[in-house]
């Protein structure tokens, strides 16, 4: 079975260019492919894209704002339509528990005091936020200490600064990935 996830996202956006990036260089991928060659290309290619995406929009943004609005409320009537078309498959197959679909769509009604119902987070999501809070906040600790480096007498000293910035960097990277992973 394939990994692939069916992108709707526009081309042209952050999500959708590292969705297409991620199908082409990373599911259905051997392992060794995605060791040697995948992790690195696809940074390589997404930073180019990315760099292309902003500086088209800085230079025609706001020129397409009416456009991608379209553009954006098509994309969501796709997407309600694929849903609601799973929603009529799931009722139409003779296994499907009615009673049990009925209640994951509508919710469950056996906390009258609408309590919070932890066994529902989705704690994949919730430790991927935390990494990347930790990158974020390392990142502006870094950034803030970058002034107290220079003069040191050894090398060594700069080379590891530098180095965390690649640890949180990796730590930011990774919870947007498992972010985006997990979020569903």
């Amino acid at each position: 079975m394939s990994d692939k996830r069916q992108v709707v996202s526009a081309p042209m956006s952050l999500n959708g260019s590292y969705l297409r990036t991620v199908n082409l260089l990373w599911f259905d991928k051997s392992v060794v492919f995605r060791a040697a060659v995948g992790w690195w290309l696809a940074a390589l290619i997404l930073f180019f894209w990315w760099g292309a995406i902003v500086v088209w929009y800085l230079l025609f943004g706001l020129l397409l704002v009416p456009y991608r609005l379209i553009r954006r409320g098509g994309r969501n009537r796709k997407i309600a339509e694929r849903r609601h078309q799973e929603l009529v498959q799931a009722l139409k197959s003779p296994a499907a528990d009615k009673s049990a679909l009925a209640e994951e769509i509508l919710g469950s009604s056996d906390d009258p005091k609408g309590g919070a119902d932890w066994s529902q987070v989705n704690w994949r999501v919730v430790g991927s936020i935390a990494l990347i809070a930790w990158g974020v906040v390392g990142g502006f600790n870094w950034i803030a200490a970058t002034s107290s480096w220079w003069g040191r007498t050894s090398g060594w000293a700069l080379v590891g600064n530098f180095s965390e910035i690649l640890f949180l960097g990796a730590l930011l990277a990774a919870g947007i990935y498992f972010f985006q992973r997990y979020k569903e």
